[in-house]
């Protein structure tokens, strides 16, 4: 089941690379699971390596941000998960923006909300009120790991809304703080729309618009990235402030994955809520490349 998820690694989390106008700035995160006993460590590897890449950045660390968090999956003798996690300059305290990362634990999130109403699923058609795309959650889903859809992901983001996300991600132990839809004008709203869910083109459900509430600035290192950015056709010659971004550690990020993978390592209050199937489709949907989701390879290649 580690093959899937490794494979989702490699295409969606281990090139988050950020880049600001005018700044060589790099953030590069990296996790992996690994079941077995490693005799070295990777990150120790990464670090000695000869390869010119690797070197150029471990050499001049203070240009760059990097924080890589390892983990070593093992059982006992009695079928009982561990976890022996190596790391390298890892602070929650030292802001990176998150990125696409922040659409896994939406997926999932989302999932765990539909699995509490009876009359919808995951393959239940539905549509974002004044939006004209009707769609599905799974295929929404599948879009999300495929090609990163942010349409796709802002759909959820609407469902679920910021209250919602940051109490759940909460009360289940994990550190963030996700505010705004992503790649849209007013992106940070906080009133979400109305969700209506359809079985033979009758509307049989329908969620209501909601006021969250609003969400006090991040209080880090390193909010200010960059020298430059731009507003429309528009260039702002200053650091962009990430003060009210999205905020997801690799702590976090990690432990949203071993939560996923290994459910029964946790109290029941931080899993997430998900049925087997659904577990298994988004360990599935994680492993999909373009063309397993229908992208025309041409316009949406495997890299």
């Amino acid at each position: 089941m580690l093959k899937p998820v490794l494979n989702w690694l490699k295409i969606s989390i281990l090139k988050p690379f950020l880049y600001f106008y005018g700044m060589n700035y790099v953030s590069f995160l990296a996790f992996l699971f690994i079941v077995g006993c490693a005799s070295v460590s990777p990150i120790k590897k990464a670090i000695t390596s000869d390869d010119v890449k690797l070197k150029s950045v471990f050499s001049n660390l203070p240009s760059h941000e990097v924080q890589i968090l390892f983990s070593e999956v093992f059982r006992d003798k009695d079928g009982q998960v561990h976890f022996k996690d190596d790391q390298f300059q890892v602070d929650d305290a030292t802001y990176f923006y998150p990125a696409s990362t922040v659409k896994l634990p939406i997926a999932l999130l989302a999932l765990e909300k539909l699995n509490q109403n009876p009359l919808v699923n995951r393959n239940t058609a539905f549509q974002v009120e004044n939006d004209s795309i009707i769609s599905t959650f799974a295929k929404d889903i599948i879009d999300i790991f495929a090609v990163s859809s942010n349409t796709a992901f802002n759909r959820l983001f609407e469902y679920l809304g910021q209250d919602a996300i940051n109490e759940h991600l909460k009360d289940k132990g994990i550190n963030a703080q996700i505010n705004h839809r992503l790649s849209v004008p007013n992106s940070a709203e906080l009133t979400t729309k109305s969700v209506l869910f359809y079985k033979d083109n009758q509307v049989i459900y329908k969620t209501e618009s909601k006021t969250n509430r609003q969400i006090a600035p991040l209080r880090m290192h390193n909010l200010n990235k960059g020298v430059g950015y731009t507003i429309g056709d528009s260039l702002v010659n200053q650091p962009m402030d990430f003060s009210t971004k999205n905020y997801l550690p690799i702590t976090s990020l990690q432990g949203i994955l071993k939560r996923l993978l290994f459910p029964e390592a946790f109290p029941k209050h931080q899993q997430f809520a998900l049925n087997e199937l659904d577990r298994k489709f988004i360990i599935d949907a994680m492993a999909m490349i373009p063309k397993d989701a229908g992208y025309d390879p041409v316009d949406y290649p495997d890299t």
